[in-house]
This record gives C-alpha cells, sequence and structure tokens, in this order.
C-alpha cells in the first residue's frame, strides 16, 4: 500500500485532467469480429450519410452492442441522441465517416442515474453505460457471455488474460486530420484484474488530489501496462473482454483512468496505472431490454442457393435452402 501511495504522490506537481480517452501503442485488432466504431449520422431507407466517428463499442451479439452512455448524448442539447442519429460500423474494418459499411441503430437502452462530471477534474461518470440494438444483424457474431456477480468474483482470481480494444486516436498527427477524413482501424491492448487494495488507495489519492467527493465504487479496477498500450480519445465505449476457449466473455464498458496520462502522453507517466470498468451484471436489464427487442422486431435475410446450374434466393428470419440446394 505504501509503494503505491508513494508512486502516486509523485504526481501532486502535475496536474492531469482526466478526459476519456483509441489503444494507443496497442496492436492491430483489424479483422475482430466485435470491436466497433460509433458514429453520428442520419438516414433514410436506402440511404445513409455519415457524420463523424464519435466512440468505440463492442458486439454482444449480432444485433446487440454496448458502449458508454456518453457516446449516444448530444452536448448542445445536454440530452440524448436519437436513436436515428446513432450507426455501428462493421467489426474489425478500416472505414471512415465517408467509406466502409455502416448498420443503422434501431433502439438504444440507457442507464438509470447517469451522471456526467466536470471534465476537467473527473474521476469517473456515473451509470456511464448503453446498450444499443441494431437495424440488422452482423453476419457470423455469435453471442458473448455476460459475467454474473458471483461468476465475476471467480474470475478475477484466477488472473486471466484480458484485453480492451477500440477505434481511437492511435498517434498525435491524427489529431489534424479532420474527423471525417480519418479513416479508423481498430486497435487492442491486455489488461489485468488490479490488487484490491491499491486500487482503492489509487481512489482515495486523486478524489483527495482534486478535492471530489463522488466516485462510482461498484466500478471493478484494472491495470494497464503504460508499455503495451493506453486509452486514447475516440475509446469511450470501449469493452474489456477475456476469452475461454471458442467462447468470448464480456466484462463491460470501459469508464476512465487513475494515474495514467493522457493518450498522446502530455505528462510524466504514473509507474502504475488503473482504469475501471462498468460490470456487467449491474446492467442486466438493459440487455433483457434489448433482447426483448430484437426478439419482437425480427429482421429477414436472404441467402442464396443452387443446385447444378439453378439457383434461388431465400428471404426468411432464418432462411434456409430448399431440399437438394445447398447454400452459395
Amino acid at each position: 500500500m505504501k509503494k503505491i501511495i508513494a508512486s502516486l504522490l509523485a504526481f501532486t506537481m502535475v496536474s492531469i485532467p482526466m478526459t476519456v480517452h483509441a489503444v494507443e501503442n496497442g496492436v492491430s485488432a483489424e479483422g475482430d469480429p466485435r470491436i466497433v466504431s460509433l458514429y453520428k449520422g442520419y438516414g433514410s431507407p436506402g440511404y445513409i450519410s455519415i457524420d463523424f466517428p464519435m466512440c468505440s463499442a463492442y458486439l454482444i451479439s449480432d444485433r446487440i452492442v454496448a458502449t458508454a452512455q456518453h457516446c449516444t448524448m448530444n452536448p448542445q442539447i445536454n440530452g440524448p441522441r436519437d436513436a436515428s442519429e446513432l450507426f455501428v460500423g462493421y467489426p474489425g474494418e478500416k472505414s471512415n465517416a465517408t467509406n466502409g459499411r455502416h448498420i443503422a441503430v434501431s433502439a438504444v437502452y440507457r442507464a438509470k442515474d447517469y451522471k456526467r462530471y466536470d471534465l476537467q477534474t473527473d474521476l469517473s461518470y456515473t451509470n456511464d453505460v448503453a446498450v444499443l440494438v441494431l437495424s440488422k444483424p452482423v453476419p457470423n457474431v455469435t453471442k458473448a457471455k455476460l459475467l454474473s456477480q458471483e461468476e465475476l468474483a471467480a474470475f478475477s482470481s484466477t488472473n486471466p488474460e484480458i484485453w480492451i480494444g477500440g477505434y481511437g486516436y492511435q498517434n498525435v498527427s491524427e489529431r489534424e486530420i479532420p474527423p471525417n477524413k480519418r479513416f479508423v482501424i481498430p486497435a487492442k491492448a491486455p489488461a489485468k484484474f488490479a490488487d484490491i487494495g491499491e486500487y482503492k488507495a489509487a481512489i482515495s489519492f486523486w478524489k483527495s488530489r482534486w478535492k471530489r467527493t463522488n466516485y462510482q465504487e461498484s466500478l471493478v479496477g484494472l491495470t494497464m501496462p503504460i508499455a503495451t498500450g493506453t486509452i486514447c480519445d475516440g475509446d469511450s465505449g470501449s469493452g474489456f473482454w477475456s476469452t475461454s476457449g471458442s467462447k468470448t466473455i464480456y466484462l463491460g464498458v470501459m469508464n476512465g483512468t487513475l494515474g495514467l496520462t493522457n493518450c498522446l502522453g502530455e505528462s510524466p507517466y504514473a509507474p502504475i496505472s488503473f482504469i475501471g470498468f462498468h460490470p456487467t451484471h449491474q446492467y442486466q436489464s438493459l440487455f433483457t431490454a434489448a433482447e426483448k427487442y430484437v426478439k419482437a422486431n425480427p429482421v429477414k435475410t436472404t441467402i442464396t442457393c443452387k443446385k447444378g446450374k439453378l439457383t434461388k434466393k431465400v428471404k426468411a428470419v432464418n432462411p434456409k435452402c430448399p431440399a437438394g440446394y445447398k447454400k452459395s
């Protein structure tokens, strides 16, 4: 405990504004089947216009996406954006506001009691979680596992490999490129569960340093080695995940950092850095609501079936080729 406090005290002469930060210095996540970029735009049948990329998000299933609630808000009116203003890019693809594939959002479910604090002294957003439902499914996406509270406690004791991935900035020069022109490629970086005592010490230190009394104590703490990646502008909404065999295990939406500089390294690095996430089990009602929406609003898809030189297209909620035909 003394060691972590000493490390943190080294920063008392440095003012580090807390901004919700791409995974800089990470490794490429191009082709990842779940990391997506969140865009602001507008659409009509057969036409979509994307204004700019805002945040990152994570595919829980082929139509359900988890992200940060503040990414779904309109700062100009200090209120929520309508679902029709939100679009999600295809996972793992290089794209920008004018290129690439985008899917419209049909519904947004936001956590209750959400609160945004002053970004100049921000420790966290409270309940900064939103779940989106896409207007159509993303092909070949299986359903990720959401950990229960009991499973999370057991999971953290095994010290598994955890990753975070997003579509944010990855170097300083990207800030000079207009948002609607910048091509975004996802990157990812590793994380580990933090020592609970050290994490609480870091919280206490920064609350005192910034003269804050509020902090969402239900956040789960992780550590991120500086050398292997840090979060950056545009990574808001990124999710933490792990894998077990072929199964993806989703932990929750990223919150923010303690003792870690902003993505461009404008302040000295902390020897030990922490990052929190909103544990998924606390927001199960949002995922349940999204699943009910998907069930009530099924989407028909079309497949092409062939038998010799014959070709048939089949459109249905769960299309299957007729007897004697094979999907092509």
